[in-house]
């Protein structure tokens, strides 16, 4: 452009005022209602394809430059197109511990009973993993046996 920099950098930010009041709503000079989570969205759905087992769109934070990754398409509002499914983290001591959550449904735990696994993802928490029999025994909710 041969726009002096003072010049490119209004028009930028005028172009990108009018690009939010379009996908956000215009809120006049109150902005309040203009957060993130309201331009990037995720959905995550079930690798079988199986709509019952989806999860119902949501703001998400991070994006690709951030450690809670979440690619988009580039054309806000942003719909995520991929990110971490899965957070692992591993306390490499004796014993080792590990510490994780997968933001799906599953209750197999007795501390968990309650909570929602996805609640849990999306705030960045974690839940032990455990490794023991005796730890897997005491925590078991119920007993399957496929045969």
């Amino acid at each position: 452009s041969n726009l002096p920099l003072e010049e490119l950098v209004k028009l930028s930010f005028s172009k990108t005022i009018s690009k939010l009041k379009i996908d956000l709503g215009d809120t006049g000079p109150n902005f309040q209602k203009w957060h993130w989570e309201r331009y990037h969205l995720l959905t995550i759905s079930s690798v079988n394809k199986n709509k019952a087992w989806d999860i119902d769109t949501f703001g998400a934070d991070g994006d690709k430059e951030t450690i809670n990754y979440g690619r988009h398409d580039g054309q806000g509002p942003y719909k995520m197109v991929s990110g971490a499914s899965f957070r692992f983290v591993v306390e490499l001591k004796d014993p080792v511990q590990s510490f994780a959550v997968v933001p799906s449904n599953n209750i197999d735990l007795k501390e968990f009973k309650n909570v929602s696994a996805i609640e849990m993802w999306r705030a960045g928490k974690l839940r032990k993993q455990l490794f023991s029999k005796e730890e897997i025994i005491a925590n078991t909710v119920e007993k399957i046996t496929f045969k």
